[in-house]
Formats: structure tokens, C-alpha cells, sequence
């Protein structure tokens, strides 16, 4: 594994966003054991300063992770860590351009889907760690199907069916691909909800956070300012009225399962991750004869993210109007669905 290889002490990770490369690393370097020592970074003036500091020269056999990265920060970052770090350090680098990287492919590769035999190995491994040592031929085979390759997206659904035994199904059609995949990826297993009601109600939560993040991703606001701002708007939109919040404090179980990132830790920025994940999501809400219309109804300043790519990052809106506030008056803009 090049991870693990010591002659390799700069590495580079490239691909386009959503497919699972942050994930996917952190991952890796788990594998490696306990005693790894790792600091991640996605700050972009943060990663700068990191490779100067006096720290980095007392720190040892340490794994830098910096991510988000642009290739004239590569340019800069990769000499200066070269110089100032401990034979031993080891530093990833991670971001969307690949500039420069393809002509040295030990050192430099690209994460967009896998291909078949990387998949496999994924799933293999992810069942054998819950004691799945032979899963079925046709188990496997669903979860290629489902997964599209990308590796972050099989990672949870192999964790998932792991320890499921029922059948899967993997027909070519958007109900399959969320009963069989997405609500997986979304809420783990059946088996750790109460009832499937309680499964399906938390997949749906959690899809309507991830809608709303991508709806609003153009927008550089906080979260909880984003619902004081729009929340109104976006309450009637994905038809939660009564109960939002449920929805709004959904963003930290999604952060947590790594399906919904941020661009950066200076930008508030937010995307949705794996990109067959949103693709699945909107599929879902933004065609249903309900609640489509309802989005283009009391949002139609957000309809134009939601007809872009999932993760294509537009221009910031930072001076929005101020459609409610949190615990006080309605405004009277949108009166609910006639």
C-alpha cells in the first residue's frame, strides 16, 4: 500500500469534489494504527503556516494532512515541508487539480470512482472488519451495482449490509437506489432504529439536511443563520412546517457520517459528498409531483443550484434578505401551500 511505503513521504490525492477523497484518506491512515500521529488541516492560510512552523521540526514521525488545496499551493507547501520536517513526517496533500500531478503516479493519483477490483477490495475489506470473512457473490455484485464505485458511498453501504443478511436489491431505477442504497448511506442499518418508520422518517431528515445544503450552497452563512435568514422559506419547501428543526439539527449527524463537507474552513461553504449521493437526493425531492413544486414555489432564488452540478461551487451571496427570525414574527412572504 503507498501509504504505508516509508520511501513515499509526500503524497497527493486529486479528483473532483464529492467523490470521498477526505474520507477515504482518513480512513487509510486509521488502518495504519493507534500510535499514528496525524494533524489535518483544510485552511488554506492555515496550511501555509503549518509547514514553516518551529513545531513541524520537533514533531516527529507525524502525518499532515492538509486539504483543499490549489496547485500553486502545492507548489509552495511541498518544498517548504521538504526542508523543515523530520525525515519521518509524512505529508498528504489533497485537492481537485491535478496539475503537474499525472507523470508521477507512485506519488500522485486520482480518486474519482474506482475501478471493479478496487471496489471489491473495499468491500471486502469493510465486511471482514464485522466479521464478514465470505460474503455471497450476489451481496458483492449488489453493492457494485449501488455503489457506482465511488469509494466513500460503497464504504458506508458494505458497513451497512454487513450486518443485514436480507437480499439486495440492485435494479436500475431511482426507487431501488434509495431504498436499497442512499437510505443506508443516510441512516446505517435497519436494525439500529426502533422500527422502519423510524429508519425511513431519519433517512428522509437527514436527505432533507443535505437538500438543504445544497440548495443554499452559494450562500456563505451559518448554519443556524441560514435557517434564521430563510428558514421560513425553506420550511415550506421541503414540506417540513412543524418540524424543521428536526431537519436543521440533522447537519451534525450528517458532518459526522462525512456526507456533508465544507469547502474550506474559512468559507461556510457547504456540499454534499458522494456526488451519486446528491445526484440520488435531488432525484428523489426535486421530482416528486409534492414537493417539487414546492421548491420552485418558496424557493426559486435556490432552484438555479439545484439545476447546476450537485457540488459546483457559484458565486457567494453574502447580503440576503431577511425572510424570518428564529422564535419571533412570521414574516409575510409566504403564507404556506394553497
Amino acid at each position: 500500500m503507498t501509504l504505508a511505503e516509508p520511501a513515499h513521504r509526500v503524497l497527493r490525492v486529486f479528483g473532483p469534489p464529492g467523490v470521498g477523497k477526505t474520507r477515504l484518506i482518513h480512513e487509510a491512515v486509521r488502518r495504519l494504527g493507534e500510535q499514528t500521529r496525524v494533524r489535518y488541516c483544510n485552511d488554506l492560510d492555515v496550511n501555509r503556516r503549518l509547514v514553516q512552523a518551529r513545531w513541524l521540526r520537533d514533531a516527529g514521525a507525524i502525518w499532515l494532512i492538509l486539504d483543499e488545496l490549489r496547485t500553486s499551493d502545492i507548489e509552495q507547501i511541498e518544498p517548504l515541508f521538504r526542508l523543515h520536517a523530520d525525515s519521518a513526517a509524512r505529508l498528504i496533500l489533497i485537492g481537485t487539480s491535478d496539475d503537474g500531478a499525472r507523470h508521477d503516479p507512485p506519488l500522485a493519483f486520482a480518486l474519482d470512482r474506482l475501478d471493479e477490483d478496487a471496489t471489491r477490495r473495499i468491500i471486502a475489506h469493510e465486511f471482514a472488519e464485522l466479521g464478514v470473512l465470505e460474503p455471497s457473490p450476489e451481496r458483492v455484485a449488489a453493492i457494485l451495482h449501488l455503489s457506482e464505485n465511488y469509494p466513500w458511498y460503497t464504504v458506508l453501504l458494505a458497513r451497512a449490509y454487513a450486518e443485514q443478511p436480507d437480499a439486495i436489491e440492485a435494479r436500475d431505477d431511482d426507487a431501488i437506489r434509495w431504498s436499497a442504497g442512499a437510505r443506508r448511506v443516510l441512516a446505517g442499518n435497519e436494525s439500529e432504529w426502533r422500527s422502519t418508520v423510524e429508519w425511513d422518517r431519519e433517512a428522509e431528515l437527514r436527505a432533507k439536511c443535505l437538500l438543504v445544503a445544497m440548495m443554499t450552497r452559494d450562500l456563505e452563512l451559518d448554519w443556524d443563520d441560514l435557517w434564521e435568514y430563510h428558514g421560513e422559506a425553506l420550511a415550506y419547501a421541503i414540506d417540513e412546517v412543524d418540524s424543521w428543526r428536526e431537519v436543521a439539527k440533522r447537519e451534525k449527524v450528517c458532518r459526522d457520517r462525512q456526507i456533508l463537507r465544507q469547502s474550506g474552513a474559512s468559507t461556510r461553504r457547504r456540499y454534499v459528498s458522494p456526488n451519486n449521493l446528491a445526484r440520488i437526493i435531488l432525484n428523489r425531492f426535486f421530482t416528486d409531483p409534492d414537493l417539487g413544486p414546492k421548491l420552485r414555489r418558496y424557493t426559486p432564488e435556490f432552484r438555479g443550484p439545484l439545476l447546476r452540478s450537485p457540488n459546483r461551487s457559484g458565486p457567494a451571496s453574502r447580503h440576503q434578505p431577511r425572510a424570518w427570525r428564529v422564535g419571533g414574527a412570521r414574516s409575510t412572504r409566504f403564507r404556506g401551500p394553497s
